[in-house]
């Protein structure tokens, strides 16, 4: 956040209040939505790929296929057209 703060000069608090405030009434939604309404009406976005994120979490020790008991294991998810 400190590296976000500094260049509006802004203290980490205030830019953190900011952020929180923005995200609960959904601007990045919203700016999201917005943007990409914009490029797709103007044919700038090409829908034939689409690309899934992810937090990066520490793997937990052992073997990375053994699912703890009462605990679903961990498939990969399956998307088709």
């Amino acid at each position: 956040m400190a590296a976000f703060a500094a260049p509006f000069r802004v203290t980490v608090p205030t830019a953190h209040r900011q952020f929180a405030a923005w995200a609960a009434v959904r601007v990045f939604e919203r700016l999201h939505r917005e943007v990409r309404d914009l490029l797709g009406g103007a044919g700038e976005l090409d829908w034939t790929a689409a690309i899934l994120d992810a937090a990066s979490v520490r793997a937990k020790r052992g073997p990375a296929d053994r699912a703890e008991p009462g605990r679903r294991s961990h498939r990969p998810a399956v998307f088709s057209r």
